[in-house]
């Protein structure tokens, strides 16, 4: 192997590399996204439930239990 073929390799597992990194870089942000949309889901339901109406669903779901 040469130094040519040598500095081709490396620059394709460079490109790889860079490959890998945005495909991770893109679950991170996937994953950021959905624990946010979770959390905002979460804060709906516990103000939801801490107004009047929920507190009728809150004794419903309890005796339905």
């Amino acid at each position: 192997m040469d130094s040519q073929d040598l500095y081709v390799t490396l620059v394709f597992f460079h490109e790889k590399l860079n490959f890998i990194q945005g495909v991770i870089s893109v679950f991170k942000s996937n994953a950021l996204l959905t624990m946010n949309l979770y959390f905002v889901a979460e804060n709906l339901v516990l103000r939801a439930r801490s107004e009047p109406l929920g507190y009728a669903v809150n004794l419903l779901q309890a005796g339905a239990e």
